[in-house]
């Protein structure tokens, strides 16, 4: 059937426009190729195909090995808390970067995580970060503590054992728009809180320069003749350590601590009336938390002290909402000489005063390290 019989099998449409469509009336126009259109077409072409080849390769995740964490720390635009730890002393240093891209970056924009594994003579370590909406899980554990450091919150879990070393703890917190998971594996249970209170907590800059407590005692334990040294084993955590000469050799009598600058908040009272002064010692663990330490001379052996309480006792605790060792304070209160234990409560906190020494529990002293 011809375009014009078709046409007019429409009665309503104008034989105007049924003679315009007969095929004789049809024009054809003719295009003409120009050499620059051409050329034109084949760029854009070009271009395009280009284009389209840079969009659909995906980034790739890439890996870079190295041993030099100037390196890393020179790349990274931020503070990162790896650098507050030192490798110096660290037989093994390996770093794993792993970022997107098809070069080793210049800038962290691309960098997806950081581990960094270090061996030390006493314990091992990896710090693990994760950059850009990266996270580590906990794998469904429970947390065996929490502690706070500033605006900070971290989460404290127990790994299994290794075949080198019985503990193995680690912490997952985030930082500055970083989530770290911090490893440690040592026979020392304080060796994370240590770590975190170093990358963490106090140091010289931030501490006041102040004496705490009292210091050249004429007498330590009974003794007039001793001496004491004094360590900063990381930034702000200062060991004190008081010696003396039995029998022609040096031996330690009491070992203090605490993250104070210069010294540990330490004193000299006679609280038992034997005649011979206790040494006591307010110290800050590696947790944030205060503690007390009496050490004291029984017929020539020095014995070490700790409070002893429960913290599940609701008669002795009533009203407390956390019971991790963060939260609970101990302080020896010098012009009262009594003890002050501060527990956390709904309202706020409520502290338990102390007034003599009977819930110390006392152990024969040995030097710690």
């Amino acid at each position: 059937m011809s375009e014009k019989r078709i046409l007019e099998l429409f009665n309503n449409v104008d034989e105007k426009y049924i003679d315009e469509a007969s095929p004789q009336n049809v024009k054809i126009h003719k295009f003409k190729f120009s050499p620059i259109i051409v050329a034109a077409c084949l760029c854009l072409l070009l271009i395009g195909g280009w284009g389209v080849s840079r969009f659909m390769q995906a980034p790739v995740e890439e890996k870079y090995y190295t041993t030099n964490m100037d390196e890393v720390l020179a790349a990274y635009d931020g503070e990162l808390l790896a650098e507050k730890i030192s490798y110096e002393d660290a037989s093994d240093t390996n770093i794993l970067l792993c970022y997107t891209g098809n070069d080793l970056p210049l800038s962290s924009d691309e960098w997806k995580t950081l581990s960094i594994s270090a061996s030390y003579e006493d314990y091992d370590m990896t710090l693990n970060c994760a950059f850009n909406g990266e996270t580590f899980t906990a794998n469904g554990e429970k947390a065996i503590d929490t502690i706070q450091y500033g605006d900070t919150t971290i989460q404290i879990y127990q790994g299994e054992t290794t075949p080198k070393f019985e503990l193995t703890y680690y912490a997952v917190f985030e930082y500055q728009n970083v989530f770290y998971e911090l490893k440690t594996y040592s026979n020392d249970k304080e060796c994370i809180y240590e770590i975190l209170q170093a990358v963490l907590g106090a140091n010289e800059e931030n501490l006041e320069s102040t004496s705490n407590g009292e210091h050249n005692f004429t007498e330590v334990l009974g003794y007039s003749d001793y001496y004491v040294t004094v360590e900063q084993t990381m930034p702000g955590f200062i060991i004190q350590k008081y010696y003396v000469e039995v029998d022609g050799v040096e031996k330690c009598i009491a070992q203090v601590y605490g993250y104070a600058v210069p010294e540990p908040e330490v004193y000299s009272r006679d609280l038992d009336g034997d005649g011979i002064s206790e040494l006591i010692c307010n110290c800050m663990a590696g947790t944030g938390a205060e503690r007390v330490n009496i050490f004291r001379n029984r017929d020539g052996v020095i014995e070490k002290g700790k409070l002893s309480y429960d913290l599940w006792d609701e008669t002795m605790f009533p009203g407390i909402t956390n019971r991790g060792s963060s939260y609970i304070q101990e302080n020896y209160i010098a012009e009262t000489n009594t003890f002050e234990i501060v527990y956390p409560t709904e309202t706020g906190s409520e502290t338990i005063v102390i007034e003599d020494m009977d819930m110390f529990e006392f152990e024969e002293f040995v030097e710690e390290f």
